[in-house]
């Protein structure tokens, strides 16, 4: 009697076991390509980045944190270039950096990001001598992102952002971002 008893515990336990497997979810998505156009107090850009999810079987409710590569252009809003001194601006820079994950709802995830951009900006002055410098820059930023479960599918995301640079014009931006991208 106690040898059946056993064998049915056994068994009832590796069944619950198994449907508690069976009911986990886990962080579907591959890869990510968004576009991301930003609308800040000084600044306004569009920006391209990949993700990359080599987390895939961690449990959905767990952080995840990717590499994020990103290429990015910016334009200054008019009344901050008239103020600046010079006749024209333009300014490119690539990113590099890490962003978390958190499955929160249904295809739901929060998402924090910190990155490091290094590019160029190039300045002309009135007297049309042209001035290129170094860009060198951090940025974070905070918000939700839609992740279809399909192989392709169209990501949606809205977040916040906080960026700090060495601009010869401004250094400090803040704003929202509009991201549309797929999964693949």
């Amino acid at each position: 009697m106690k040898h059946q008893l056993l064998i049915l515990l056994f068994f009832c336990s590796t069944s619950l076991f198994s449907q508690q497997n069976q009911n986990k979810q886990f962080h579907h998505w591959k890869n990510l390509l968004l576009m991301t156009k930003s609308y800040g107090i000084n600044s306004e850009g569009v920006k391209i980045h990949t993700y990359s999810n080599k987390n895939r079987k961690k449990p959905a409710n767990e952080w995840i944190f990717p590499w994020a590569l990103g290429f990015e252009q910016s334009e200054i809003k008019k009344d901050l270039f008239l103020e600046s001194g010079y006749k024209s601006y333009s300014s490119i820079y690539v990113s590099i950096g890490r962003n978390g994950f958190k499955h929160f709802k249904n295809n739901f995830y929060l998402n924090g990001m910190a990155s490091v951009g290094l590019g160029n900006e190039k300045l002309v002055e009135f007297s049309n001598e042209k001035k290129n410098q170094f860009l060198v820059g951090l940025e974070t930023s905070q918000g939700i992102l839609y992740i279809p479960r399909s192989k392709f599918g169209l990501v949606l995301g809205l977040s916040v952002y906080e960026k700090f640079f060495t601009s010869k014009i401004y250094s400090f931006d803040l704003g929202v971002q509009l991201t549309a991208g797929m999964t693949f």
